[in-house]
């Protein structure tokens, strides 16, 4: 354990392999849970993420949720896209273009004409909300997929809706890493480090400053 209160981890027999497994579990579930765009992007260097992306994650969860598996278990980036198509159908030109890639035509393109298959068929236990929201996270359009506020508004969370436990962030949390800076893991990892560091100190710092202001107030 660091002075800091922040764990360090030590080289211990075995750990490179654990690490090359983490590294396979992490993109598996990359690759089911990430939005078509990040599909798109992850093999050429993307940086670009919204909400829309988490919004799509959810999607893939409440579909494995309610389907007992992973909803688009590609094997490939190509696979992986086929199967989207028969679930949230061939995307328009404007569904398209609203995906920010200029791969995204291309790839699309290339892929075999599908048939698509209705949700209440892929999910028939599921119950007539939980379709509909399903429908709603996973819209190819990024632009068109529902809000967080929005979803937690929707019938098939009104049990678990709680407006005055619910805030809303009236600003965009940045980081101070750069998300459009490319990093390798361990320059990440310190930077990341270095930051929880200066944080954790400034916390004290002011917290110092409190105590001497009651102090000499007292």
């Amino acid at each position: 354990m660091h002075s800091h209160g922040l764990r360090r981890h030590a080289v211990v027999p075995g750990a490179r392999d654990f690490a090359r497994q983490v590294r396979i579990v992490f993109h598996q579930i990359t690759r089911l849970f990430a939005h078509t765009r990040l599909t798109i992007f992850f093999y050429n260097r993307s940086t670009k993420y919204t909400f829309g992306v988490d919004m799509w994650s959810s999607g893939c969860i409440l579909g494995e949720l309610l389907g007992g598996k992973p909803i688009f278990p590609g094997t490939s980036t190509m696979n992986q896209l086929d199967r989207i198509m028969e679930v949230c159908g061939r995307p328009s030109g404007t569904d398209v273009d609203a995906v920010q890639s200029p791969f995204a035509a291309t790839m699309l393109e290339s892929l075999p004409p599908g048939r698509r298959k209705k949700m209440s068929h892929l999910f028939p236990n599921a119950s007539e909300h939980a379709v509909d929201l399903l429908q709603r996270l996973l819209q190819f359009n990024p632009d068109k997929r529902i809000s967080a506020e929005d979803a937690l508004r929707h019938p098939y969370l009104a049990q678990f809706h709680n407006p005055s436990d619910e805030p809303s962030c009236d600003h965009v949390i940045t980081i101070p890493i750069s998300d459009n800076t490319k990093y390798t893991i361990q320059e990440y990892r310190e930077k990341l480090y270095g930051e929880i560091v200066a944080r954790k100190k400034e916390l004290r710092r002011r917290m110092r400053e409190r105590e001497a202001a009651r102090a000499a107030q007292g």
